[in-house]
């Protein structure tokens, strides 16, 4: 006899399984606190009635919990023969429950959750197959399986021999290792926190009024300046320091100061410079070369395409401005994508 159906409620599925249950292998990707939590009472209650545990499970990416492993391993204390396997260096994104219970059926749950938290969330749906332990291998075996664990687990073989059997030890030295790396972690993070502080978009009123009047007689221009802007939002790296003209700046360094309608040129222009103009903001230093060579390496390419170019002052109009206006988000966006 065999039945076939869905669930929505996995996690009061799986406290009913495990209550009623004399055998339990899982297979999940990871273990978390909260989730350990859930079923705390039901893994404890298995464990006193000496029940068989084995779970796979693995620590890669520092996702499962110490604290989750250290309660199982308790709980094997408590007269269950509980097995815990960490597989190492392989694709593990296996989320099945296989039961054995106390009537001899076997009920096989498989799902989308990890034993976390999330198992309790309405609306997760899984997969229950339950049947007798013949009719279960009938459905599921392919003629090459030799036992109903091969067709429920087909990878189980590489599964165990990519494993290595749970310890306090182990467990001891991970939660150690996982407590550094989340401090070295938090450290890198709040050395980030303070320096992107200094990253801030400085958008005065004076900047604003003069880039809006390029709409209409240079929209290519304005277009720039707003993108430029928008970068900040995307990635705090790129951030600008203004007044009535603009510094940016790519992290801590200076690139370029450019120059709405100089007056020194035919309006409308934008003019690049090399050189800020007067103080940069705190903490940064100057770094133009990280911009100019790539926006003009050849001089006479800006005679042609931009308009003029004077000692690395580039100076661009309306008329043939485009391309060296796309050229200069490029860079901008290949210094955010490390290119």
């Amino acid at each position: 006899m065999l039945a076939i159906r869905s669930a929505t409620q996995i996690g009061e599925l799986l406290r009913e399984s495990i209550l009623n249950t004399r055998k339990l292998i899982w297979a999940v990707s990871y273990i978390t606190r909260e989730g350990m939590e859930r079923f705390r009472f039901e893994l404890e209650y298995l464990g006193k009635k000496s029940g068989s545990m084995e779970i796979l499970f693995t620590t890669d990416h520092g996702i499962t919990s110490a604290d989750a492993l250290n309660e199982l391993l308790l709980i094997s204390k408590l007269g269950s023969r509980c097995i815990l396997r960490n597989i190492k260096h392989i694709n593990f994104h296996a989320k099945l429950f296989y039961f054995k219970l106390n009537d001899d059926t076997i009920r096989i749950i498989s799902g989308s959750q990890d034993l976390s938290a999330t198992l309790d969330d309405i609306g997760n749906h899984c997969l229950v197959l339950e049947g007798t332990e013949e009719a279960l291998f009938q459905h599921l075996q392919t003629g090459k399986e030799k036992n109903l664990l091969a067709c429920v687990f087909p990878e189980w073989e590489e599964w165990t021999e990519n494993s290595v059997v749970w310890s306090v030890e182990k467990n001891t030295r991970y939660k150690a290792q996982r407590t550094e790396t989340g401090k070295e972690v938090e450290r890198m993070l709040d050395k980030r926190r303070k320096t992107e502080a200094l990253w801030k978009n400085e958008i005065k009123t004076s900047y604003r009024k003069n880039r809006d009047a390029l709409q209409g007689p240079f929209p290519q221009g304005y277009r720039f300046l707003s993108h430029v802007e928008s970068l900040h939002d995307r990635d705090a790296r790129i951030h600008l320091g203004t007044d009535r003209n603009a510094h940016v700046y790519f992290e801590d360094k200076f690139l370029f100061y450019v120059v709405i309608n100089d007056r020194r040129y035919a309006s409308p222009n934008l003019v690049f410079y090399p050189q800020p103009n007067g103080r940069l903001k705190d903490g940064t230093s100057s770094s133009p070369e990280l911009f100019f060579p790539k926006l003009s390496p050849q001089r006479e390419i800006w005679n042609t395409e931009a308009g003029t170019s004077r000692d690395e002052i580039v100076v661009v109009r309306p008329a043939d401005g485009e391309n060296i206006l796309k050229r200069a988000s490029e860079i901008l966006d290949s210094l955010r994508h490390g290119r």
